[in-house]
């Protein structure tokens, strides 16, 4: 059964997609169902997507969706600029990252959450290695250590707010810049860094 945030997710979602789907290919009659690329990150914030899409409930409402899955904001970014879709499914941070760059892209809906708060951070994490020395919900533990994550992306974000809201700066801890989220965990478990910022499935 669908919850009631994902109903609306779903209802904000193909109805985006549906006006952007028209203005671009037009609604006449007995054409077949308009194409629409749209990009998303190969994370579970981006699930009801994959479950729209395998379900058929974009072209129950005549949208015909086709996914391209990206590792990060970036990845999302230059698939626009590139013009390999038309819609990009990404976080507020890779937005206004794009907009302050330059990019042409507008916000046509929000569709995780509204615009008054956010629920993009619930799936983030900060792991750290067993013999690291950080413990559990101690994040002063963190200062002085190697910290992986992407930088200039949604979890970096998420960090300086966590590190702010505990009387500490970025500064403190030196950052280790992993743009590939699967390389996160191997750099972990290799010594590399001592904790690392990520979502899921990369945490499990």
């Amino acid at each position: 059964m669908k919850t009631p945030q994902y109903q609306r997710y779903f209802a904000i979602t193909t109805r985006a997609l549906l006006v952007w789907a028209l203005a671009l290919l037009g609604a006449a009659a007995a054409q077949p169902l308009p194409v629409v690329d749209v990009v998303i990150g190969n994370n579970f914030g981006h699930l009801p997507m994959f479950v729209g899409v395998e379900k058929g409930f974009f072209k129950k409402h005549g949208v015909d969706v086709h996914l391209k899955v990206v590792n990060t904001g970036s990845d999302m970014v230059a698939a626009m600029q590139k013009r390999e879709v038309q819609i990009g499914d990404m976080s507020v941070t890779t937005f206004l990252k794009a907009r302050h760059g330059g990019d042409p892209f507008r916000v046509i809906g929000i569709i995780q959450n509204d615009a008054t708060r956010s629920n993009a951070d619930e799936p983030l994490a900060i792991v750290a290695r067993k013999d690291s020395g950080i413990r559990p919900g101690n994040i002063e533990d963190l200062k002085g250590k190697r910290v992986g994550l992407a930088q200039a992306q949604t979890s970096d974000e998420y960090f300086k707010m966590v590190l702010s809201r505990r009387g500490m700066k970025y500064e403190d801890v030196t950052i280790v810049n992993i743009m590939a989220p699967p390389a996160l965990a191997p750099a972990l478990k290799d010594g590399k860094v001592d904790a690392v910022v990520s979502w899921e499935p990369f945490n499990s």
